[in-house]
């Protein structure tokens, strides 16, 4: 009877032995799991984070490329229409010229044909003629320069105005596209959590079961 006792007392201390064993290794193969786990979440963060700055450095570069082509087509445009306001003026100076030289020898011609206004008036008509002309070339001129700085200045708004409606559609565009891969990772990284919380589940489920397999093999050997 003693003997069946202490063999008992042995069995039970093997079996608690036996138990306490295969808790640890339990517990060992679950941190082993959970830090797996935490290391392919953190890797994905990671790779999150430089995507983030890839895609940042790209709007970047998108950005400043559409700055660029706005003051180079800027600059263009304005050459374009200073190079033909040039054309304007010279064609006006040329015409202007052009209608002096006609008017002064019509109105010589009409002179000359006056030979009762002696000499004298005839030349303080002639240059009193000839300087009203000059004066109403001169305002002609003026409003033809005021008219092209207007063009101009109204041109370079509306062509700045519509550059920075663009640009703004773009920093929208751009800022969507961010938007859009931040709500991405978020789903993927909510995915790999259910998937890891699945697998945890699975391997606590495993191991309860080797436990209780374990204690139940225990009873019928006693």
């Amino acid at each position: 009877m003693h003997e069946q006792m202490s063999g008992y007392k042995r069995m039970r201390r093997e079996h608690q032995a036996a138990l306490l064993k295969l808790e640890e290794k339990c517990k060992v193969e679950m941190e082993a799991h959970k830090n797996a786990l935490d290391k392919e979440y953190d890797n994905l963060l990671h790779n999150f984070t430089r995507e983030l700055e890839r895609l940042e450095a790209k709007h970047q570069q998108d950005l400043e490329r559409r700055m660029k082509q706005t003051s180079a087509a800027e600059k263009k445009l304005f050459k374009e229409i200073s190079l033909k306001q040039e054309g304007d003026r010279k064609a006006f100076d040329l015409n202007r010229k052009k209608e002096y030289k006609a008017n002064k020898e019509r109105w010589k011609r009409e002179l000359s044909m006056d030979e009762s206004t002696p000499k004298r008036q005839r030349d303080l008509t002639l240059q009193s003629q000839k300087d009203n002309l000059k004066q109403a070339e001169a305002q002609e001129e003026q409003r033809l320069l005021t008219l092209q700085k207007q063009y101009i200045e109204l041109e370079m708004r509306k062509f700045k105005r519509r550059r920075l409606i663009m640009l703004h559609e773009l920093e929208d565009q751009l800022l969507r596209d961010e938007l859009a891969k931040k709500q991405q990772q978020l789903e993927q990284a909510h995915a790999m959590l259910l998937k890891h919380h699945e697998k945890t589940q699975e391997l606590e489920y495993r191991q309860q079961k080797s436990i209780h397999q374990l204690r139940e093999e225990q009873v019928n050997n006693l």
